[in-house]
């Protein structure tokens, strides 16, 4: 098969994709869970990865706000608050939904 024919076929299979149910990614939005600036908070997207999924600092440095994946020990998704300078963490959530987990934690932010 030449260029022009595999340029061809592609094409072909592109444009017969159905991209109906297909939400496009904008600026912070992500596939799955949206994700919106909250104000006064900062993500903090170098400390995610492993168990924490979502990480924002406030604007003035005295809490970190945390939601955890704990699925590898059977206990879904967690959000916790932690106070820098009294160094306490506080639960502010559990749930099954890592969807819920977020939105969870973005309305404690926010109140």
């Amino acid at each position: 098969m030449g260029a022009t024919t595999r340029t061809r076929v592609r094409r072909e299979h592109a444009e017969s994709l159905d991209v109906s149910g297909v939400r496009p990614r904008l600026g912070h939005l992500r596939l799955g869970v949206g994700v919106m600036p909250i104000s006064g908070w900062r993500r903090r997207e170098d400390l995610e990865g492993g168990k924490q999924i979502r990480v924002w600092l406030r604007e003035d440095g005295d809490e970190e706000l945390y939601v955890e994946n704990l699925t590898y020990r059977d206990e879904g998704y967690a959000v916790y608050v932690y106070d820098v300078e009294s160094d306490e963490w506080e639960t502010i959530a559990e749930t099954d939904s890592r969807a819920d987990a977020v939105e969870k934690a973005t309305d404690w932010a926010e109140s």
